[in-house]
C-alpha cells in the first residue's frame, strides 16, 4: 500500500483528508437526492469510488462494489417507482420537463421552497393545458408529486445505505491500520 502524505513531516495524511472530503461529498450527495439542484447519487458513487482509489485497499474497494450497488438500486428504483405511476395515469414527459423548467426559476426567485412550488406549479399548468380543467389536472399533477416523491424517498433510502456502507468502511479501514 502506497502512503502519501500532504506534508513532507508527515503531520496530515493525505487518505483523512481524502476521506473528510469524500465523505462532505457523500452528504451533499444525500442531500441532492431529495434537492435535484444538487448532485445526488451520482455524486455518492464517485466519492464512493475516489475513496477507494485513495485508499487502494480491499476495504475500499469492497465499500464501493457493495456502496455502487446501492447507488444503482436506488436510481433504478426511483426511475421505476415514478415513471409507472406516470404511465398508469398516462401523465407526458412534457408535463415533467415543465415542472422542472418552471421549477429551476423557482429556485432562484423563491430561495429554499421556490423549487418544490416552481415544480408543482409547472406541472400543474401542463396538466391544465392538458385536461383543460381544473379537478383532472390537479389529480393528475398530485399523483405526479406522490409518484416523484416516492421515487426520491426510496433512493434516499438507497442512497442512506451506501453512506452508512461508506462509513462503516472508514471505521474498518482506519482501526484496522
Amino acid at each position: 500500500m502506497v502512503h502519501a502524505t500532504l506534508w513532507q513531516d508527515g503531520s496530515m495524511d493525505a487518505q483523512i483528508v481524502w476521506t473528510v472530503i469524500c465523505g462532505l461529498a457523500i452528504v451533499v450527495g444525500a442531500v441532492g437526492v431529495i434537492v435535484p439542484v444538487l448532485p445526488g447519487s451520482l455524486l455518492i458513487g464517485g466519492s464512493l469510488l475516489a475513496w477507494a482509489l485513495v485508499v487502494g485497499s480491499a476495504v475500499g474497494w469492497v465499500v464501493f462494489g457493495v456502496g455502487a450497488v446501492f447507488v444503482a438500486a436506488g436510481m433504478l428504483s426511483s426511475a421505476v417507482l415514478t415513471g409507472r405511476a406516470m404511465k398508469a395515469r398516462k401523465i407526458p414527459g412534457r408535463s415533467v420537463v415543465a415542472g422542472l423548467v418552471l421549477g429551476i426559476v423557482g429556485f432562484f426567485v423563491i430561495p429554499v421552497v421556490g423549487l418544490l412550488i416552481g415544480f408543482a406549479l409547472g406541472l400543474f399548468l401542463s396538466e391544465l393545458q392538458r385536461h383543460k380543467s381544473f379537478r383532472p389536472a390537479l389529480e393528475s399533477s398530485g399523483a405526479a408529486l406522490k409518484a416523484t416523491g416516492l421515487g426520491m424517498v426510496a433512493e434516499f433510502g438507497f442512497a442512506s445505505l451506501a453512506a452508512g456502507t461508506w462509513a462503516a468502511g472508514v471505521v474498518v479501514y482506519f482501526v484496522g491500520r
